[in-house]
């Protein structure tokens, strides 16, 4: 199968020209039918021309688009990850410390300001065949989409059978492929406050923060399924998203992922 290559910098003063392959390689993903785009790059202004209307056919298909909100430290966090109508930004966090990163961008207003570990990552290197230990906004980046890969595999997993039949009598679980609902579970699994942060810690242990390891399969599985549940009860349709189909083209874009 023929694959895109992209090479880009996370952050450009320029508008059009480095927008350009970052909208094609968002159009080659939607073609391919995906689930989840993760993207480590950022601008300085918003890109109107050509890259907002891919991210906005992104979010129409379905596709969860994850996006770094810079590495430029205590400074306005980049566009599209400031702008939760495109994406689901994504900022650094230090679990060492138990606070924020010191390059982690502003948190911005009437956001989520989503935060994982970007510190202290073990990852592969294409300098030979060594792992290294790194830092920065675009290893965390990451780590929130394999989340939400989690969750959506999760939900589809045979041993929930029965617990996703219930659900859907109820709701339309294949929701959670929309980037408010994704969103919003999100922040809803977050750890307790830290210190007065204004940032949302999402938990490495997602539905189970608060499970005790005493707790049966059985058990968890109904924790799990109340929380997707009740947070897709309460969760109105953005109009961004009118124009989805969902269900069933979610779905099988998730089958085709796994």
């Amino acid at each position: 199968m023929e694959r895109s290559h992209l090479r880009t910098r996370r952050r450009s003063t320029s508008e059009g020209s480095s927008a350009k392959p970052v909208a094609a390689a968002i159009e080659w993903t939607i073609d391919q039918r995906v689930v989840i785009i993760n993207v480590s790059l950022g601008f300085t202004k918003v890109e109107t021309g050509v890259l907002a209307p891919a991210l906005r056919k992104a979010g129409e298909s379905g596709i969860l688009v994850f996006v770094v909100m810079s590495n430029a430290g205590p400074k306005q966090a980049a566009w599209p990850a400031s702008e939760q109508r495109y994406a689901i930004g994504i900022h650094p966090y230090s679990l060492e410390r138990n606070q924020i990163s010191s390059f982690t961008a502003d948190d911005v207003p009437n956001s989520n300001n989503l935060i994982v570990p970007g510190e202290v990552v073990t990852t592969y290197t294409l300098r030979g065949p060594n792992f290294e230990i790194a830092d920065g906004t675009s290893y965390a980046a990451p780590i929130a989409p394999a989340m939400a890969t989690l969750i959506l595999a999760y939900v589809d997993e045979n041993r929930c059978e029965k617990e996703e039949k219930k659900a859907k009598a109820l709701v339309d679980i294949w929701n959670l492929s929309r980037t408010v609902e994704m969103t919003n579970l999100l922040r809803s699994l977050r750890s307790a406050p830290r210190n007065g942060c204004r940032y949302t810690l999402i938990p490495m242990t997602l539905f189970w923060e608060t499970s005790s390891e005493a707790k049966s399969d059985e058990e968890d599985k109904l924790i799990a399924w109340d929380i997707i549940k009740q947070l897709l009860k309460n969760q109105y349709v953005s109009c961004t998203r009118e124009s989805w189909d969902g269900t069933e083209s979610s779905r099988a874009r998730l089958a085709h992922m796994l």
